[in-house]
């Protein structure tokens, strides 16, 4: 038999899918080019709120300590109460620390002074005590005062004997401490800046919560100082809660019926428990 051939056609292919340039279509690229959105994402946003609240709290806290202060000064007022007068006790961190200038400045920059004390331009007293540079005189001055003013030369710093009078007030307790820069204005200018940044962090990193830092070379005549002590605000300490200290300008010791008068170095003494 004659074999039969059968022709079958074949079936018509689908087209390819035309690609696209670049893996985008026409429409992507349309997209592609519009503005993107100026909101911020969510985790910005957060971070801003974060930081608003942040902020809120210290400027709240911050309110509630002022309203504190004026409502302390209205209530002594109102009661007629002799406010004493806040007693400063200057103590060099070194031997060039010039503490003898810092009370004289402080004195004679004063709007009333009367030996030892002074009054600022808001009449808030305040007492200046020099102790030598010996750990028992500094912590007996310091039984009695509110502030450490801490005189720190800008060539040398704190040398060892400074050190360990530190160390030794923070020991025994401290209401504020102010850190008082001497001498920088001798220094080469470009080290001046310098030597204010590292001292004051230094500062800081000691008494974080509780100092402030001057530099004499640019507060001369003190007075961001008086200013600063006349807003101070120092801690109260619990140890003077029970036990009793005195500060006075003049003793006298009679054994057995003599006497001899005598006075302190910068003409107050330290307290006595």
């Amino acid at each position: 038999h004659a074999a039969t051939a059968v022709l079958v056609s074949p079936s018509p292919r689908r087209p390819l899918p035309a690609m696209a340039k670049g893996g985008a279509g026409k429409g992507a690229r349309r997209r592609h080019l519009q503005p993107r959105s100026s909101r911020p994402s969510g985790g910005v946003a957060k971070a801003e709120a974060g930081k608003q609240a942040r902020r809120n709290m210290a400027k709240q806290a911050r309110q509630a300590k002022q309203t504190q202060v004026v409502a302390a000064r209205r209530a002594a007022a109102d009661a007629d109460a002799a406010v004493p007068p806040r007693v400063l006790v200057i103590v060099a961190a070194g031997e060039d620390a010039q503490a003898e200038a810092i009370g004289e400045q402080l004195l004679s920059h004063a709007a009333v002074a009367d030996g030892a004390t002074a009054a600022t331009a808001a009449r808030q007293r305040f007492t200046v005590l020099r102790p030598s540079r010996r750990v028992d005189s500094v912590l007996d001055a310091m039984k009695a005062g509110d502030v450490m003013v801490l005189a720190i030369p800008a060539d040398g710093g704190l040398d060892a004997r400074g050190e360990e009078i530190v160390d030794a007030v923070c020991m025994q307790g401290v209401g504020a401490v102010v850190g008082v820069l001497t001498g920088a204005e001798q220094l080469p200018p470009k080290q001046q800046a310098a030597a204010r940044r590292e001292w004051a962090a230094s500062l800081h990193a000691r008494f974080p919560e509780q100092a402030k830092f001057f530099s004499l070379d640019q507060d001369q005549a003190c007075a961001a100082l008086l200013r600063h002590v006349d807003g101070i605000s120092p801690r109260k300490l619990a140890w003077r809660e029970q036990r009793s200290y005195l500060l006075a300008h003049r003793h006298s010791y009679r054994p057995g019926g003599g006497g001899a008068d005598g006075g302190a170095d910068g003409g107050a003494d330290g307290g006595a428990d």
